[in-house]
């Protein structure tokens, strides 16, 4: 769970209130606590369950920042970490080099215990991040065919705050603190491909959006407007950039999810966002945003640094070529 998440910080502004709540109900079992604390900040979903997981791991957050003390017999399940198999998931073979002749191709929702373990699996082994547990609102799938398991993704609660998203969406507090929950973050994203499928990272991405609103409404009871992403330094996020139509954000800050303070402990990730309805912003009320100024053909070449104007931060692949953009730009 993001300790920045919407439930621990109602917790963290109403602590006299907690730990009244956790004194009052000692005697019982960490479970059940979480559900009265639920009923008690009307913790509940859109189709009337309470968010008793997040409620929890949030519970276990304060516990571990030395703000509240929990009855004894704590849930196991809050500490054991994700399901596994014994044995790694088995690599795909034969796959082809064109997306089209892919055979048997099926993007499976995770909803048993079975596949949630071989999700896990398959992220924890081959993923950069590994896998995880996800806070809020979730849906994973697996990507299988007659070559095996291509890959995994998942999709989780939104960050509580994030710049870029914030300048792109142009909403307030007021309206971000009313509509996140029309935000999804895609928290992971594994294609299983040594890069001979030309496209495939798209390609795959592309199926899962094309379903993604109808498998969360039958879940939830209501649809997202905005997926948003990140990729590391590491990466160019190749498959958003491409046919999946994801557009660059801008850059986070460097803090982390879990960051402890606000110090940039990270290296800036890449934020990129996807309009999962077409007309959300008229269904949110907020106004375009050219988050990138548009140019005239010509404009601007005659000037000293039009290089820069052309071509950026980009690397264009030598260091004479970088040293010749930033002479012909005015640069020392």
């Amino acid at each position: 769970m993001d300790v920045h998440s919407p439930i621990l910080a109602i917790f963290r502004g109403a602590l006299p209130a907690v730990t009244e709540t956790i004194a009052a109900h000692s005697e019982q079992s960490c479970s059940a606590l979480g559900r009265v604390v639920c009923r008690q900040f009307n913790f509940v979903g859109t189709r009337g369950k309470l968010r008793h997981a997040g409620c929890m791991k949030a519970l276990s957050l304060l516990e571990g920042e030395g703000h509240i003390t929990l009855p004894a017999n704590q849930s196991v399940s809050l500490v054991r970490g994700p399901r596994l198999l014994d044995t790694p998931v088995p690599q795909p073979t034969g796959i082809p080099s064109e997306v089209s002749k892919i055979q048997d191709l099926e993007i499976v929702q995770v909803t048993g215990s079975a596949d949630r373990a071989i999700w896990n699996t398959v992220l924890a082994s081959e993923h950069p991040l590994g896998t995880t547990t996800f806070a809020g609102a979730q849906l994973r799938y697996l990507f299988q065919s007659a070559h095996g398991i291509l890959g995994a993704i998942g999709f989780s609660g939104a960050a509580l705050y994030l710049k870029p998203r914030e300048v792109w969406m142009a909403w307030d507090h007021s309206k971000r603190q009313k509509n996140l929950h029309r935000v999804l973050n895609l928290s992971r994203y594994l294609v299983r491909s040594d890069g001979t499928c030309k496209n495939l990272g798209s390609y795959l991405l592309s199926r899962v959006l094309r379903r993604l609103l109808e498998d969360f409404r039958a879940k939830y009871g209501y649809r997202p407007y905005i997926i948003e992403t990140f990729v590391g330094p590491a990466y160019e996020g190749t498959c958003f950039r491409g046919g999946a139509g994801f557009e660059y954000l801008g850059l986070t800050k460097g803090q982390g999810r879990h960051a402890p303070s606000r110090e940039c402990t990270r290296s800036p990730k890449k934020v990129f966002g996807f309009a999962l309805v077409q007309d959300w912003r008229t269904l949110l009320a907020v106004a375009p945003v050219e988050l990138r100024p548009h140019l005239e053909v010509g404009v601007g070449l005659a000037t000293d640094d039009w290089a820069v104007q052309e071509f950026g931060n980009a690397d264009l692949g030598h260091a004479a070529r970088q040293e010749t953009r930033s002479r012909d730009s005015g640069g020392e």
